[in-house]
Order: structure tokens, then sequence, then C-alpha cells
């Protein structure tokens, strides 16, 4: 069984991590099984055959972890989201623990600013169009919370103080 056209296939539309490529071919694989009358391959053959087109994939530089965790974590925090959330979101792409600490070196340590953005686009707090309900300060901390960023950040952010006082909302 050669699984490397579907791997490439694949990573002509996507990044992947090596974890991830790995899930999606035994999906592949278990899919092909279902729809043929043929008996289900072993899980070694299968494994073989999955480990083959990834190596194959690694070795023509398609799969890089390192950069793929680097390129994705930019990415989310130019979207404002916060370090916590981040790693979590690295974590479930299937990335190494190791790779995930290297792409999050370079990136601001600011979570203030990143929650700044993450309420711009979400339009909480001071950046809502509409007053909204009564309780709608406790919703968007709550939303904010839920994001990953802590609780002084968020009320900072929510209630548009930095410090001692209030500053303009432009």
């Amino acid at each position: 069984m050669d699984l490397f056209p579907a791997t490439l296939a694949y990573l002509a539309r996507y990044a992947a991590s090596t974890e991830h490529l790995r899930q999606v071919l035994r999906r592949k694989v278990q899919r092909r099984a279902a729809r043929s009358d043929a008996p289900p391959p072993d899980s070694t053959a299968m494994e073989a055959a999955i480990n083959d087109a990834v190596s194959r994939a690694a070795g023509l530089g398609l799969l890089n972890d390192t950069e793929l965790a680097a390129s994705l974590a930019r990415q989310y925090r130019r979207r404002g989201e916060s370090m916590v959330k981040i790693r979590s979101r690295l974590l479930a792409k299937g990335l190494q623990t190791a790779d995930i600490e290297t792409a999050l070196l370079p990136l601001d340590d600011d979570e203030r600013a990143a929650a700044e953005t993450y309420a711009k686009r979400k339009r909480l707090g001071p950046f809502r169009l509409s007053p909204g309900k009564p309780d709608q300060p406790k919703r968007d901390l709550a939303s904010m919370c839920r994001a990953g960023f802590s609780l002084t950040i968020a009320r900072q952010v929510i209630e548009r103080r930095e410090g001692s006082g209030d500053f303009d909302p432009e």
C-alpha cells in the first residue's frame, strides 16, 4: 500500500505536523478499508506504510515541525491570542513541547497588547458597538478569561484601565 501520493496531495493543500499527518493517513487507510470488500490491513503493515510515507515527505523537506510551530505561533499572536491559548493550540496540532517552546521564545510577552487585539477582534468591552445587557462586562471578562488571559489583564482591557487612570480608547 503506497500512501505517498495521498501524503503529497494532503501536504499540497495543508501545512501539517508529523503527528497530524500520521493521524490523517491512519483515517485515510481506515476509510479505504471500510469502502472496500477486502479485509482491513493489519496494523503493522498500515503503520509501516504510514511511516514510509511520512519519512519520504520529511526527507523531501515537506515536514518541518519547528518551522510550522513558529509560523502558527506568530499567526495566532497577530490575532491576539494569549500565550496559554497558543501553547494549547500547538499541542493540539500534535507538535512536540520542545518545538512549541522554541516557537514561543521570539514572541512578545505583552499579554496586554494581545488582549487589546483580541477584544477589538471580538468587539468586547469598550470595542462593543452596542451597550449590550446589564451584565455584559461580566460576560466580556469571562470571554477574555476563557481565551487564556488573566483576570487582571481582562479587567484592564474591558474596563479600559491602565494602571491608575483611564486612557483614550483610540
